[in-house]
């Protein structure tokens, strides 16, 4: 649900791909006496991805939107959240993590907190999406072949208020 609001607030941003998230939903047996529960979600057809983890990794063929988006998602929350683990099959991504410094245990333990954050950093590459979007230049990619917007920068009346998530 939170990574499905930042989508939605990236994808006001007019990034050049947008994003969003599947629907996932919780199954428990209420019949049984243990309660054994799962997460659940659509079949998602096509080549599944991993773009990058909670701990630093990027893909080897690193796509310009996934590591942009996660760039914002830190940027746009005042360094508050972000949104890692991206996953899926084009851009409509599966499973997200989001590290954070607040008191969200609803978050589980894929949080890592300023370890995350750490993790990130050191390995994101800018790249032109994140020139777009007018985030701090973290370590710029020395050569990008990926997606590039079709404007130098977004306006910057599309630039809102720092992101926060609801109670």
């Amino acid at each position: 649900m939170y990574c499905k609001e930042f989508a939605k607030k990236f994808n006001l941003l007019n990034p050049p791909k947008k994003i969003d998230f599947i629907d996932a939903f919780v199954v428990v047996l209420c019949d049984r006496n243990d309660q054994p529960g799962w997460s659940v979600e659509k079949f998602m057809e096509g080549h599944y991805r991993k773009h990058n983890n909670n701990y630093g990794y990027v893909s080897g063929k690193g796509r310009n939107t996934p590591q942009a988006f996660s760039h914002w998602t830190y940027e746009s929350s005042n360094r508050k959240f972000l949104v890692c683990d991206i996953q899926g099959v084009g851009d409509l991504y599966t499973d997200p993590q989001i590290h954070t410094t607040e008191d969200l245990p609803v978050l589980g333990k894929g949080n890592l907190g300023r370890e995350g954050f750490k993790k990130f950093i050191e390995t994101h590459k800018c790249n032109a999406i994140c020139k777009y979007l007018r985030l701090s230049m973290i370590h710029e990619k020395e050569m990008d072949f990926g997606t590039i917007p079709s404007q130098p920068l977004v306006p910057i009346e599309l630039i809102g208020e720092p992101i926060t998530l609801p109670d």
